[in-house]
């Protein structure tokens, strides 16, 4: 299960938001603000992973494990698959998604060595990546920046990487990588300055962009599932198991510090199929 919101835009009255249902195979699109399920769509049969929302709020992104993007009209009422090539046939297998900052081109990954990008209006695969090892979360920065992180326990295999995303949706290797402690996450901060590794034990790291260096760290009082940046920029919310930590932080400098509030959330636990469930809203 993945979930997707959106904020409120001037000219938008609806902020949407999008959550897989895994159990049911099918994209539910809801009212942000009021919890109002809009409608569902079915997407299956196939197991489905993460969701993303394009800027402007016409179009719902959703993957799934038989390697397929499926897109969702928004614009419609009640939402519904949109018209031409749908689902997008991918070469990685669909476990987490992201869009560019424009919403020109999905990335994806998932339980294979392949990236794949997609070309939002061709409908269609433009440009794959081999990593040469798995991919759990790829996550697209302001600058072009796309970190990848890989985990294998049984292989001791522990990676986090950037590529380059050029204008023509072409991926290229930066060269760039570090070896944090099996991350299974990552999120880059708003201007692309820092990014957060989450990690399968409690520690949350904060690494430069580009260069990956490490710049500061924190202990949870759990294990780390997913995190949001303040649209003020100046404080992260992060899920630990059924908790949320919120932490002061400096997008510049990567300098985590000062829990500003940590509770339980009782009903918004990590999913065992993605953990990308929860948005600031929230808090």
């Amino acid at each position: 299960m993945g979930l997707a919101l959106i904020g409120t835009q001037p000219t938008q009255a609806t902020p949407l938001g999008m959550a897989g249902d895994d159990a049911a195979d099918r994209a539910v699109v809801f009212d942000t603000q009021t919890g109002a399920i809009l409608g569902a769509v079915n997407v299956g049969p196939g197991s489905v992973g993460d969701c993303a929302i394009t800027p402007d709020q016409s179009l719902g992104l959703i993957v799934d494990r038989a390697s397929r993007l499926w897109l969702i009209d928004l614009e419609q009422t009640p939402p519904a698959l949109a018209s031409g090539v749908n689902p997008i046939a991918m070469s990685s297998l669909g476990q987490d998604v992201d869009l560019t900052a424009d919403g020109r081109y999905a990335l994806v990954c998932g339980d294979s060595d392949v990236v794949s990008v997609v070309d939002i209006s061709a409908r269609s695969e433009i440009d794959t990546f081999d990593l040469g090892h798995g991919c759990q979360a790829v996550e697209v920065c302001d600058d072009g920046s796309v970190l990848v992180a890989w985990s294998s326990i049984s292989d001791n295999g522990r990676l986090v990487r950037r590529l380059v995303l050029d204008g023509t949706g072409q991926l290229s290797d930066s060269g760039e990588s570090t070896v944090p402690d099996f991350p299974t996450n990552v999120h880059c901060a708003p201007g692309a300055s820092s990014a957060l590794i989450l990690q399968l034990g409690w520690d949350v790291t904060s690494v430069a962009v580009p260069d990956l260096t490490s710049l500061d760290q924190v202990t949870l009082s759990g294990a780390a599932a997913t995190a949001v940046f303040h649209p003020d920029q100046d404080r992260v919310s992060i899920r630990a198991e059924d908790a949320i930590e919120v932490y002061s932080y400096n997008s510049t400098t990567g300098a985590l510090s000062n829990t500003l509030w940590s509770g339980r959330k009782q009903s918004r636990k990590p999913t065992r199929k993605h953990p990308d469930c929860w948005r600031y809203t929230d808090v």
